[in-house]
């Protein structure tokens, strides 16, 4: 009995050892997996940054072709209203240049 006894020690010593050292290796990989689920929060913010961004970004592009479209059509009234020819043959008259400029602040104010 007192060899079977000693040869169960020994079995158990070996099973806590490999026991120890499988909860080390668990302890370990709950460790890593401490440190990756902090991270994720940090892509998480990135992750609302760029929807952020996106959504402000597509807001300025909308802003930008309403800008375009209202140049061109303030481009396009001025065009209309007064010819390159025109512009050169009234130049040094008065009535004609604030009449220009009235109508050119008014199409700016209504942009």
């Amino acid at each position: 009995m007192i060899f079977s006894f000693g040869a169960t020690c020994r079995e158990a010593a070996k099973l806590r050892a490999k026991l120890n050292e499988q909860i080390g290796q668990l302890n370990a990989e709950i460790s890593a997996g401490e440190k990756v689920n902090k991270r994720f929060h940090y892509f998480d913010s990135l992750k609302k940054l760029a929807g952020t961004l996106t959504e402000e970004a597509a807001g300025l592009l909308d802003i930008t072709k309403e800008l375009k479209s209202k140049l061109s059509g303030t481009l396009r009234e001025l065009e209309q209203d007064f010819t390159d020819d025109e512009i050169d043959d009234q130049l040094g008259d008065e009535d004609f240049l604030n009449d220009f400029a009235e109508q050119l602040f008014e199409a700016i104010e209504r942009l």
